[in-house]
């Protein structure tokens, strides 16, 4: 119920912020049509760390997409895990604010030890839900994206044991938001996202890059 209220009051404050819908700031970027960005992100999980590199792209007219990759770090665990995957979003004729849904796919694993010993694992993600957004000028070469992404995730787990394969999926909800300062050529910022997945804590994230 926290998680819940937190991300109202981001989406509460996006609203209030927005002066005219810019840059489909819905998907959290603060670019400009047919702009792209580039950009190295770090995640904090509990006892884990995520390192990625993410695209993004506002292509013209009402599409953007995202593409990521990059590794999981498990604290105690000699061996690194992957991750990949990406977002579509289609922005809606709405003025004074930007809106739209989007649709995605994550797909991590990981594999450490070795023979009887070894164990891997893969987790495939796919939220389905609706951004909510601003783009707020800060200067004549700055700007800020306000943004908060509610959504839906299925979640389907696969995990083997020497040799021995256990599966589960399970249906949980969980947004994200934050803030992407945009100054010149460069962009910085920072999210938070909860999900009611069970003992789950909030994720907070940093990025860093640069937007053409």
């Amino acid at each position: 119920m926290k998680a819940v209220k937190v991300i109202a009051l981001a989406a509460a404050g996006v609203l209030v912020s927005a002066g005219s819908a810019s840059a489909q700031a819905y998907f959290g970027v603060p670019i400009g049509d047919a702009g792209f960005a580039v950009r190295a992100e770090v995640g904090l999980p509990e006892d884990s760390k995520t390192y990625d590199i993410v695209l993004d792209a506002n292509l013209m007219g009402p599409i953007s997409f995202q593409l990521f990759g990059g590794l999981w770090d498990i604290d105690d665990v000699d061996d690194n895990g992957g991750r990949f995957g990406g977002r579509l979003g289609y922005e809606l004729p709405v003025t004074g604010f930007s809106v739209g849904p989007f649709a995605g796919a994550e797909y991590t694993t990981i594999s450490t030890g070795e023979g009887a010993d070894e164990v891997s694992s893969s987790l495939l993600t796919i939220p389905v839900g609706i951004g909510i957004g601003a783009t707020l000028p800060l200067g004549p070469t700055a700007d800020v994206a306000l943004y908060a992404q509610p959504a839906y995730y299925y979640m389907s787990m696969n995990m083997e044991v020497a040799g021995v394969e256990f599966d589960d999926s399970q249906s949980e909800f969980g947004a994200e938001a934050g803030a992407r300062l945009g100054f010149s050529r460069f962009l910085v910022g920072a999210s938070v996202e909860f999900t009611t997945v069970e003992d789950s804590d909030a994720v907070f994230s940093v990025t860093a890059g640069v937007r053409f």
